[in-house]
């Protein structure tokens, strides 16, 4: 199966995206999959903007692929978002990183009115549900 990765780029250090995309991309490999990762082409920009990497880099990627694989922080990036709603539209299988990567699985995502988070029925940890709570209070400033 060849899975797209995706998550947060724009606005980190280029070595710490490269090691998280690379570590995740290694992990698919050893489980028999190809990794198909954005990093090998996206953290060199040759004057391209962010858009021009969406439309003429990174959604021809999706085309050929079965799966979008989403790293714990895709929450925090709109290109990121964006990739998941193309990936939705093409019918391919969403995997979301919930912790370890042995809990990668088609994810149903969940918000209480209290605020806690839940991941395919469990609690997601604090650092995921911060995350997922700051980008919907950014995003959403009425709800909650």
């Amino acid at each position: 199966m060849k899975i797209y990765i995706s998550g947060k780029i724009s606005g980190l250090v280029t070595e710490e995206v490269e090691a998280k995309f690379n570590s995740i991309a290694e992990e698919i490999r050893k489980r028999g999959h190809e990794p198909v990762n954005p990093v090998e082409f996206v953290i060199h920009r040759d004057g391209k903007t962010w858009g021009e990497y969406m439309v003429e880099d990174c959604f021809p990627m999706l085309l050929n692929c079965d799966a979008i694989f989403m790293l714990h922080d895709f929450w925090l990036s709109k290109e990121a978002m964006l990739e998941e709603k193309f990936a939705e539209g093409l019918g391919l299988q969403k995997m979301y990183r919930t912790g370890d990567i042995s809990e990668v699985a088609m994810s149903k995502v969940e918000v209480n009115v209290g605020g806690k988070v839940y991941i395919n029925g469990k609690r997601a940890d604090k650092d995921t549900e911060f995350e997922i709570m700051s980008y919907l209070q950014k995003e959403f400033p009425n709800f909650v």
